[in-house]
Order: C-alpha cells, then sequence, then structure tokens
C-alpha cells in the first residue's frame, strides 16, 4: 500500500504534515492544548530567566518601547518579543532528544555510535545501557503515523520488548500527561508509514515521496524511556492512564478543530423578525 504523503520541516525540524492534500495537525501540536500546570510553571521559570539574563544588556536596549500602531500607541518592550520567540524554540530536551534517537538508530543498525557533544554524550550512554541490557528487537524506528481522524506524527520506536509490541518514547526533560496522550495518539494511529534505509526519503528534506504504509500494529504496551546523565528508567503507561490518555487527547483534538472553525456564532434575531422571515 503506497500513499502521497508530503511533510515539512521548519526551521526547528518540527513536521508539518499533508495527507490526501489536507494539512493534519500533529500529535505534538495538538497537545499544546492541554494546560499542564507543571509545564507551564516551566515555561514561567524559563521566561523569568530569560528576563534577567536580558536585563545585563545596556539599559537604552533593555527598555527599548515597541514601534507605535496606527494610534501612536506603545503597549510593551520590544524585548518581550525577543523573549517570546526565544520561548518558541526548542528546549534543551528536545535537541538532546534528537541525538538520542540518531544514537539508537544507528546502534541498532551498525552497532556504532556516531559522534555527540559532551552535553549529549551522557544521555546517550544511557539509551545505550538499556538497549544493551533489556535488548528490545527494534520493528520500526521512527516511522510516521497518520489517523483518518486526523492527526500524524513521528514514534520514536516500536520495539519487541519480552514477546510484546511496546511503542516506546524518548525523554531527556521532565515527564508531563502529554506524553501519555502523545503515546496513545500513535496506538491509535491508523497507518504506519516505516522508514526506508535504500535512500533519504525526500520527506526529511521537506520534499514529497510516494510512501509505502502499514496497517498500524497494535500495540501491547506504552512506555516512555526516561533518560538521565547517571540513569536510565523504562516506565509503563498503566492501562487506566492509556484510556485517560486517549480520551484527553480527543479532547485536545476537537479543542484544535473548534478553534479552526470560522463560523461560531450567528447574529440572533428578536422572535417577531425571525416569524416574519
Amino acid at each position: 500500500m503506497s500513499d502521497p504523503r508530503h511533510a515539512q520541516l521548519d526551521r526547528w525540524y518540527r513536521r508539518n504534515y499533508t495527507f490526501d492534500g489536507i494539512e493534519v495537525p500533529s500529535v505534538t501540536t495538538l497537545n499544546k492544548n492541554l494546560h499542564s500546570w507543571e509545564l507551564e510553571n516551566w515555561k514561567i521559570r524559563r521566561a523569568i530567566d530569560l528576563t534577567l539574563r536580558t536585563a545585563t544588556r545596556a539599559r537604552r536596549e533593555v527598555h527599548k518601547e515597541a514601534e507605535p500602531n496606527a494610534k501612536g500607541e506603545r503597549h510593551y518592550s520590544g524585548v518581550v518579543g525577543d523573549i517570546i520567540k526565544e520561548l518558541a524554540k526548542p528546549s534543551q530536551a528536545a535537541t538532546q532528544g534528537i541525538s538520542v534517537h540518531e544514537a539508537l538508530d544507528s546502534w541498532f543498525s551498525t552497532g556504532r555510535v556516531p559522534p555527540a557533544t559532551d552535553a549529549e554524550q551522557p544521555y546517550i550512554e544511557q539509551a545505550i545501557r538499556w538497549a544493551m541490557e533489556w535488548n528490545p528487537r527494534p520493528l520500526y524506528m521512527e516511522p510516521e503515523v497518520y489517523s483518518e481522524t486526523g492527526y500524524a506524527g513521528s514514534v520514536d520506536g516500536v520495539f519487541e520488548i519480552g514477546g510484546q509490541t511496546v511503542i516506546v518514547d524518548f525523554k531527556t526533560g521532565g515527564l508531563y500527561e502529554s506524553a501519555t496522550m502523545q503515546l496513545a495518539a500513535y496506538a491509535h494511529a491508523d497507518r504506519l508509514y516505516p522508514r526506508t534505509a535504500a535512500e533519504p526519503c525526500a520527506v526529511l528534506a521537506g520534499g514529497t515521496c510516494e510512501c509505502a504504509w502499514v496497517v498500524m500494529p497494535p500495540a501491547d504496551r506504552l512506555a516512555v524511556l526516561a533518560l538521565r546523565p547517571d540513569a536510565y528508567e523504562l516506565q509503563w503507561v498503566t492501562p487506566i492512564a492509556a484510556g485517560l490518555a486517549w480520551k484527553a487527547f480527543l479532547g485536545a483534538l476537537h479543542q484544535h478543530q473548534l478553534k479552526k472553525y470560522k463560523a461560531l456564532f450567528v447574529t440572533a434575531r428578536q422572535p417577531a423578525v425571525e416569524e416574519a422571515a
């Protein structure tokens, strides 16, 4: 089975999917609709840290005002915009996660690990340690998945562990509710697009290709591989949490669709006017 697919990468290597000519939101985009106190608290602390670092600049630069609008109003310092842009960048955990993916992919296929930075190396070492101690058999490494419900995503890996099919997501940062939602969304996808080793897929360069796909295999378990510089933990998602996470993800999906729907309201008429019409 094959299907035209197009995934354009933005400057931060986030994928924007198009299936059958229709733009499809990613799982991670939809999960941003979830309000997580822990995640919001992290954003606030990071914003404060960026603000304090910005305050070390010259006073004239820090307190510059934004350009006035049509009414001549100046709303806030232009530095606020700089901080908002900085927060939109991927976190250190996200960039470390990319290195872990590449290292595990190389280790499973060739037995070698590519060079990494000093900051990335400890996480990669723990990921390889997990692979050696648990001996997971990779079924699909970084496949893309698509759901006819209206979303798509890229799975870190589908493995056979202890005779069970397990969808695994690698995390080098904090664990939030969104991690369970992400895994549940992958498990409920309809199609899985395996990566081909013959030659680099044009999708990875923002192009198009005819990509073969298979029916999404049923998963026995969902898991997070939590990586720290000095240790790793493979954590199962409990069955109850997996069920709740799927319902929560559907809520995020519907909220996203509601935001995109333009005709939210219609002007009301008085009853007499409506009867006459």
